[in-house]
Formats: C-alpha cells, structure tokens, sequence
C-alpha cells in the first residue's frame, strides 16, 4: 500500500497538467474538425504525460528521486509506473 500511494503521490504532479493540456488540444481539435475526437485526447494525453515527466522530474527537479528512493523506488520503477498509468489513462479515454 506503501508503494502505490508513493507512485500516486509522484503522478499526481504530471496527472493534472498533462490532462489539462491534453484537454485544450482536444477542444482545438473540435474547433478546427467540427467533431469530438477522444482519440487525440487519449494519444495527447500518454504522450505530454510521458514529456511532463521529463521536464517535472529529470529537468526541474531531479532531487526529487532522492525522497522516492527513501521510499523503495527507483527511477525506472517510477518510469515503468508512470508508462503504465498514462496508457491505463489513454485506454479509459479511449474508451468514452
């Protein structure tokens, strides 16, 4: 249990932006197309989750692998995990 709320706590902070944007391209799309296309906002979303990754983690932050560590995490677990749940996210979206 320890685990799975660290891995929460860590995508919490690229969860929201990635949505968010994910969610203005999407209208963008509308606007330009006329029609709701969940597809784009699915593959948006796993792909700028993946990009705020980075940037969040490894650019602006990459002290923040010390605390996730304390915690049992490493890297690539935080990696694999994020992978996962972006293309969980994806597949629900998808899904709608």
């Amino acid at each position: 249990m320890r685990i799975f709320l660290s891995v929460m706590l860590f995508y919490k902070k690229i969860a929201v932006p990635a949505f968010i944007l994910s969610m203005v391209l999407g209208i963008l799309a509308y606007a330009l197309s006329g029609e709701i296309s969940f597809i784009i906002v699915a593959i948006s979303y796993v792909l700028l989750s993946v990009l705020f990754h980075y940037f969040i983690y490894e650019v602006m932050n990459p002290r923040q692998y010390y605390f996730y560590y304390n915690l049992g995490l490493s890297r690539y677990h935080l990696w694999g995990a994020s992978l996962l749940l972006s293309l969980f996210f994806g597949l629900i979206l998808l899904s709608v």
